[in-house]
């Protein structure tokens, strides 16, 4: 018997942002796992960012997809007000979510956050159809702030509106999803009637016909004869303090060493409106010879191609436990040494440990700011002057596969019926 699952999540490819892969790399797997999938989500046109040209070939053909619009971003004195695609298309969303309830035999329905604002009409599709619905946490809807923004600063005021609006999201929902555990830790915490719930862990997840699929012709903005050490990927509050730390490190490398020049860090899509840049960091400690932002977004698949193109690539984390390190999966694949810094207490680590490729690992330790230095000094030293032979053994990453991921889920959607 094949049941169908409506998947409500406002990117979908050609958009470029990250979350976009978790849900189709899963919505891909269900129709072999005995579930048709429908996916509604925003027209393309809606985007703000600029999208990922050649990302709509990593949607399976018979997946089926239905597109709404939404409203332009909201803005008053040239001030951004409203711009959430989830917001923008809220009323789309729901009307037509209503309409395919109402037309169509849906047996679940399945939220992914961020935007975080669709699932509020789960609860009314639950009430009006008896429809099983779950929220699949990609980051935590109520969670810290960065200490610079002060209680006025509109951060606070979404964290606020958070913590109202997260349990009425919640308060029919069937079972919680997320990437780790520490996602939902805060809502399972915070909502009695959440902890007797199947929660879920799913990771991001991969799949080898993304790599397969990376254009082969992509030219790297770098010098052609460097070896380049490349981090490809968001640059945010919390994980600028660990991105600051690397550069330090290098820096003192570069003082004591002397480094090859023909080493070269690049950093790839890494801007970002209120952070110092990269850039201007690497030019302060004096790396311009060694290192290079390029502070731009570029389409997925190519970041794929640049990762193969690399020496060696790099993941950095954040000041919280809870990062998931889900690149971790992409740079295993790509088959090169991997820098590695973020939380210990990151299920990152263990996937590297897994693999025999944690050679390069720095832990983050807040209480030991001497400590973590020193680690990270003796690791950018291993990888610049002395490389371990590189063999990481892949066969423990099928347990996070697209396909054994999706078939937790869908086994979580059955157990709810």
């Amino acid at each position: 018997m094949v049941r169908s699952v409506l998947v409500i999540y406002p990117h979908w490819p050609p958009s470029n942002l990250v979350g976009v892969h978790r849900v189709r790399l899963l919505v891909n797997e269900m129709p072999d796992l005995g579930w048709n999938p429908i996916v509604l989500t925003v027209h393309e046109d809606d985007y703000e960012e600029p999208h990922a040209i050649g990302s709509e070939s990593l949607v399976y053909k018979d997946i089926e997809v239905v597109k709404v619009r939404a409203r332009r971003p909201l803005k008053i004195a040239g001030k951004r007000l409203v711009g959430d695609i989830g917001l923008r298309a809220w009323g789309a969303l729901r009307r037509k979510a209503f309409d395919l309830a109402t037309t169509r035999e849906i047996d679940f329905v399945w939220f992914s956050l961020p935007s975080w604002y669709p699932c509020l009409f789960g609860p009314a599709l639950n009430r009006k159809f008896g429809i099983p619905y779950a929220i699949d946490y990609q980051d935590p809807w109520v969670h810290d702030v960065a200490a610079q923004y002060k209680w006025h600063h509109r951060a606070q005021w979404t964290v606020r509106l958070a913590r109202f609006l997260e349990p009425r999201a919640l308060k029919r929902a069937a079972f919680l999803s997320a990437i780790n555990r520490d996602y939902m830790a805060g809502p399972i915490e915070r909502h009695q009637r959440i902890q007797s719930l199947p929660n879920l862990e799913v990771q991001l997840g991969f799949s080898q016909k993304d790599h397969d699929a990376a254009p082969s012709d992509i030219q790297p903005p770098w010098p052609s004869d460097k070896k380049v050490i490349l981090y490809a990927g968001a640059y945010w509050e919390q994980g600028a303090p660990l991105f600051r730390e690397l550069l330090e490190a290098l820096a003192q490398v570069n003082e004591s060493h002397d480094i090859d020049s023909d080493f070269h860090f690049a950093f790839i899509g890494t801007g970002h409106p209120r952070l110092p840049s990269l850039q201007s960091i690497i030019d302060k400690l004096g790396l311009s010879e060694f290192a290079s932002e390029y502070p731009d977004r570029i389409p997925y698949l190519n970041v794929l191609s640049l990762l193969n193109q690399s020496w060696a690539t790099m993941v950095i984390g954040s000041t919280a436990a809870h990062y998931s390190a889900s690149k971790v999966f992409q740079l295993l694949l790509a088959g090169k040494p991997i820098l590695a810094y973020f939380h210990p207490a990151s299920e990152g680590q263990e996937i590297l440990k897994d693999c025999h490729a944690h050679q390069y690992f720095s832990h983050y330790l807040s209480e030991d700011a001497t400590a973590r230095k020193a680690e990270l000094r003796s690791n950018l030293l291993k990888l610049l002057t002395n490389p371990v032979h590189w063999t990481p053994n892949l066969e423990p990453l099928e347990q996070h596969s697209s396909t054994s991921a999706a078939r937790k889920l869908v086994n979580t959607f059955e157990s709810c019926l």
